[in-house]
């Protein structure tokens, strides 16, 4: 069972971005960032050393997905926690847009543990 990360250690401004659905020129629906955000502090974890890390090539272009679990204080506006997978996307400190594809509840509102992926550009 996943604990809560202590205070001291959200040490990464994380900003969690509220998504809409949106048609795209051919009708086709698409996420799009709604304008909401909610900034916090989390603590981050890197799956990309533990064996997490999934590399592979595509049209001869090789593209590499970093793995990231984040935890974060217990957010109600983010309720219900299992669908922040379709409606939130995180953005990290340095600007990486993460896609969130793990979202659990620590404890009963204790926090939130958030697995996310990036696609790193060589």
């Amino acid at each position: 069972m996943a604990t809560p990360a202590p205070a001291g250690k959200r040490d990464k401004r994380i900003t969690l971005q509220k998504l809409m659905e949106q048609n795209d020129e051919s009708g086709f629906p698409q996420m799009v960032p709604s304008g909401v955000t909610i900034g916090v502090l989390a603590a981050r974890n890197d799956l990309t050393n533990s064996g997490w890390s999934r590399e592979r090539n595509a049209a001869d272009q090789t593209s590499a997905r970093l793995e990231t679990e984040w935890k974060l204080p217990y957010l109600p506006a983010c309720e219900p926690i299992g669908s922040m997978t379709k409606w939130y996307r995180l953005v990290d400190d340095q600007g990486v847009v993460c896609d969130i594809v793990i979202a659990a509840e620590i404890g009963r509102r204790h926090g939130i543990v958030l697995t996310t992926t990036a696609k790193v550009d060589a």
